[in-house]
């Protein structure tokens, strides 16, 4: 019988199927904006892409605050074991909800201040702008968990399976309905929707196994949260802010073939992604 991989082994086919998987959403990535391109008129386009680059802007703390909480469902795993995750799931569950339901109101709040700076179309653009940061915050929870427990196959196949359900729906309602711009973002958040669903139905069918009742459950490390938010920010602000600056200062044919070749970039960009996040969780526990 063979026995389980070395540990330094199953890391590097983590770490190689991961970059399969990001390799492939990076192109499927692609083949959605070529997708909407067709779809929507080039104003259109270029509004779409920068709101959809905006709300990644603003989910970027809490997406520094995934990285940090990766570490610590890593650690709680190793220590008191899997099901003591499973038992801690609807509780930090409720809790990311009221996150991700106070910042989609706190945008929506701030409607008249975004249609104006980012030159939006109108107000529903600047709700809609809500809805996706919600849905992109909710996406990270399931992402943690499953980075966390080290499943990296779904850590994988989400961010796939997510770009093909945001086709369908935005194929669906911006194309084969009409809705246009409107229908594209409703379909974006829909598409990140039914992926947290699933992500979230994966998570809760997970093994219940024994835990370690004589270990205690570690501190949450805050301490190391403002740093990594601070980079994470400032990351994600240097890769997406130029798609807000082109929509503003350029004429939408030109802002369009932009974010195309944007795109593709970034797909280059985060190419060696996956060896990095085999590494964390493993070097966690």
């Amino acid at each position: 019988m063979v026995g389980p991989l070395p540990k330094r082994t199953a890391l590097v086919y983590a770490g190689l199927y991961l970059t399969a998987f990001g390799v492939l959403a990076g192109l499927l990535n692609y083949c959605f904006q070529l997708l909407m391109g067709r779809l929507l008129s080039a104003k259109e386009f270029l509004v779409f892409n920068t709101i959809v680059a905006v709300a990644l802007v603003i989910g970027s703390p809490l997406a520094a605050i995934q990285t940090v909480a990766t570490q610590y469902v890593a650690t709680i795993a190793a220590t008191t074991g899997v099901g003591t995750v499973q038992r801690l799931l609807w509780t930090w569950a409720a809790r990311f909800w009221l996150v991700a339901l106070a910042a989609g109101l706190s945008i929506a709040a701030a409607t008249p201040l975004l249609q104006k700076r980012l030159l939006l179309p109108d107000v529903h653009s600047s709700l809609l702008l809500a809805a996706l940061v919600a849905t992109n915050l909710l996406s990270m929870f399931n992402s943690t968990l499953f980075h966390g427990l080290q499943r990296f196959f779904w850590v994988g196949f989400m961010p796939v399976a997510n770009v093909l359900l945001r086709m369908v729906c935005c194929g669906l309602l911006a194309g084969s309905l009409g809705w246009g711009l409107h229908g594209g973002l409703i379909g974006f958040a829909a598409g990140g929707a039914i992926c947290v669903a699933i992500g979230g139905a994966v998570l809760a069918s997970g093994k219940r196994d024994v835990p370690h009742h004589a270990a205690k459950l570690p501190r949450f490390p805050f301490k190391l949260v403002p740093p990594v938010i601070a980079a994470t920010f400032g990351f994600a602000s240097m890769t997406q802010i130029d798609l807000v600056l082109v929509n503003r200062f350029f004429e939408p044919a030109v802002a369009s073939q932009y974010a195309l070749a944007a795109v593709l970039g970034k797909a280059v960009l985060y190419l060696p992604m996956g060896l990095v996040t085999a590494v964390l969780p493993t070097v966690a526990a």
